[in-house]
């Protein structure tokens, strides 16, 4: 159950909440990252329902809320409690947790405290705090349908807003070093470019903007360290970043469409065979003998 009406039509979508978010059929972001690994990784990934909850992920969430939907934080986040369950009193308190836990985030009294100071950090960040400051909408849902393709697409953007006269998109994330290259590294790895540029694209084609128009929308990533001292950068994605991202996402899109016109969804090794040598150091360390 949503509890909202699942959007059919193209658009931008303020106020929807994740449930109703994630029953809209159409491509996303992590679809697109699981189809970088294999077409048949993105086609299991989907059959699957996306991943299961862990840890990281759940605490991801409850900062999400806790940042960019406050007034909802305490009715879907509850710390598990520290009771002794082998007292009456402790049992019973363990009873009242579950029942008050179904369906909300669980976090830890540690992970609870944590999410806290990442709110506190974002205040003491300039920056960051203009962000938030500025006009804008948190949590907005975009839906459209890809002009070459005709793929439904679909992103949430965890804040849109304006700063320095632009339009900005603002990417929350928690990541172990917020220095510029190590959180380059952290882009490169997790694909967090796949996500700015997909995000922009869809923009694009909702709220085109006119040929030869200077620079009006831009992608920032906002990074906190996820442990003490809470540190904080804030990087706008550059333009060549963009485009090489939105390259990527384009000859995905058009291998999309061949796999559900074919209905071959090839794996990491395609449907052929190759050849297979050994490593080179093997015939370094013991060459073959004429």
């Amino acid at each position: 159950m949503t509890g909202m009406n699942v959007p059919q039509k193209d658009g931008i979508y303020p106020g929807l909440n994740y449930d109703t978010y994630a029953s809209i059929d159409a491509v996303n972001q992590s679809y697109l990252k699981e189809f970088a690994k294999s077409a048949k990784s993105a086609k299991y990934w989907k059959s699957m329902g996306g991943r299961e909850q862990t840890p990281a992920m759940a605490f991801g969430q409850a900062l999400h809320l806790a940042i960019l939907e406050p007034q909802n934080f305490d009715a879907e986040v509850l710390a598990i409690p520290k009771v002794d369950k082998r007292t009456k009193a402790g049992k019973t308190a363990w009873a009242n947790f579950q029942r008050q836990s179904e369906g909300r985030i669980i976090l830890d009294p540690d992970d609870m405290d944590r999410v806290k100071q990442f709110a506190l950090s974002i205040l003491d960040h300039p920056t960051a705090r203009d962000l938030f400051k500025n006009r804008g909408s948190n949590e907005l849902s975009i839906v459209w349908t890809d002009p070459e393709t005709g793929i439904r697409c679909k992103a949430r953007l965890d804040r849109y807003t304006e700063y320095l006269s632009y339009a900005v998109v603002v990417d929350l994330k928690s990541c172990q070093d917020v220095e510029k290259y190590a959180f380059q590294r952290t882009i490169t790895k997790l694909s967090y470019d796949i996500q700015g540029g997909f995000t922009l694209m869809g923009l694009d084609v909702l709220r085109p903007l006119p040929n030869g128009a200077p620079k009006q929308r831009i992608f920032m990533w906002l990074a906190v360290e996820s442990e003490g001292p809470w540190d904080v950068g804030v990087y706008e994605m550059v333009d060549e970043a963009r485009r090489h991202a939105q390259q990527r996402i384009r000859k995905m899109l058009r291998a999309i469409k061949k796999c559900r016109e074919t209905g071959v969804w090839p794996g990491k090794c395609g449907n052929g065979h190759e050849l297979m040598d050994l490593a080179e150091h093997v015939y370094k360390r013991e060459p073959l003998e004429d």
